[in-house]
């Protein structure tokens, strides 16, 4: 699957996950799309990232804040549902509150690598 095609994919899934998201009394601000490789490096180099693969430098990561009732709903036991969903639409889509190494509930993903 090319590049375009992924990208794609992705805007599909997020727009089924945000949709399932409010059908389940969330609202959804979105965060960084797309991010330059120097906003990549500068992440490394501080921590905020372990890669410089990051989905986010070809379009297909984002990180989505929930809010419920006026307020910030960020505890993975919280969100867990979501990114089950999430990851139940493609198997290429990973939800960072799933990762092992680490826990990054608000990152949304399709491995574009």
């Amino acid at each position: 699957m090319k590049l375009g095609e992924k990208q794609e994919l992705f805007m599909s899934n997020l727009a089924k996950l945000i949709t399932f998201a409010e059908d389940k009394g969330f609202k959804c601000r979105g965060r960084e799309l797309s991010r330059t490789i120097k906003q990549q490096e500068e992440y490394l180099k501080n921590g905020k990232s372990q890669t410089m693969k990051s989905n986010h430098l070809n379009s297909c990561a984002i990180d989505i804040y929930f809010s419920k009732n006026g307020k910030l709903v960020e505890s993975k036991k919280d969100l867990q549902e979501l990114g089950d969903y999430w990851e139940s639409l493609h198997e290429l889509n990973k939800w960072g509150g799933n990762y092992k190494s680490f826990t990054d509930c608000p990152h949304f993903e399709l491995n574009s690598y």
